[in-house]
């Protein structure tokens, strides 16, 4: 069973765990950046030059295993290597809806930010 929908919980940095479970999973995975909760100012911050050491990594790691059509800010803030916890699930597709009505049933915040595909661990970024 192909796993479809990405969720993202802490509504932070998924860059890296997206690829990562795309990799555990020998599948891709496709995510849309306008999906992905950001904190306030910080695009801004961004765009101020402020980038962590982590987050350069992350983009100059993964950028190999990524196809990506977002602006390179964007690219960098998808690898955001800060985080507060984040978690990225993926879910069947059958399940997607009771997953949901549980995150919504207990008050707990969530994303969806995109989805598994059957492309061999390719990240595919997207606006």
């Amino acid at each position: 069973m192909l796993l479809d929908e990405l969720v993202n919980l802490a509504g932070e940095r998924i860059g890296a765990e997206a690829q990562i479970v795309g990799l555990d999973a020998v599948l891709g995975a496709e995510l849309i950046a306008s999906s992905v909760p950001v904190l306030k100012n910080t695009r801004e911050l961004l765009a101020r030059g402020y980038r962590p050491e982590g987050t350069i990594r992350n983009v100059e790691t993964f950028r190999s295993r990524m196809r990506s059509t977002l602006p390179e800010s964007e690219l960098t803030l998808m690898c955001d290597a800060q985080t507060s916890g984040g978690l990225l699930i993926a879910v069947s597709p059958e399940r997607a809806s009771a997953v949901e009505a549980k995150f919504n049933e207990s008050g707990l915040f969530y994303a969806k930010v995109g989805r598994m595909t059957g492309e061999d661990r390719w990240l595919t970024m997207k606006p």
